[in-house]
């Protein structure tokens, strides 16, 4: 589990030359909607800092980590609505992210007490320059 006393920061990694719905289940069940998570971030005051990192964007099939995000907030939007409904049916469900019906997830604010997303891409290219991983040493060294 990624409670506030063991990490300071998480870097997730997608392969944006591929669908991201599996990857985004991984961030949805196990970090965003995950309580006894939320529950430790929120008791401990700090905040979680999540990077997320679109590899392979030397790719020609690759997507820019624009394209990445609108496909990532879609799919954080259909698992909290299949959540939403499962919770009407049920009444177990759990949605701790609690959006007015009818708006999409704000992935530059998810909300008070969630973790704040960050996005890059990176690719090992020969594009010159440090293809993105500057970015994830410095989030890694300071958030």
């Amino acid at each position: 589990l990624l409670l506030p006393d063991q990490t300071a920061r998480v870097v997730f990694t997608v392969d944006a030359t591929k669908p991201v719905t599996d990857g985004v289940a991984i961030l949805y069940k196990s970090i965003l909607t995950n309580n006894q998570v939320r529950k430790a971030w929120k008791a401990s005051g700090k905040t979680l800092s999540i990077l997320i990192v679109c590899t392979k964007e030397d790719d020609k099939k690759a997507k820019n980590h624009k394209r990445m995000k609108i496909q990532i907030r879609n799919e954080l939007d259909r698992l909290r609505k299949v959540d939403s409904a499962m919770e009407d049916v049920t009444g177990n469900g759990s949605t701790p992210m609690s959006i007015a019906k009818g708006k999409t997830i704000d992935l530059d604010d998810l909300g008070p007490d969630m973790p704040q997303l960050h996005f890059v891409e990176t690719g090992l290219g020969n594009q010159g320059g440090d293809n993105g991983l500057k970015a994830v040493r410095e989030f890694v060294r300071t958030g």
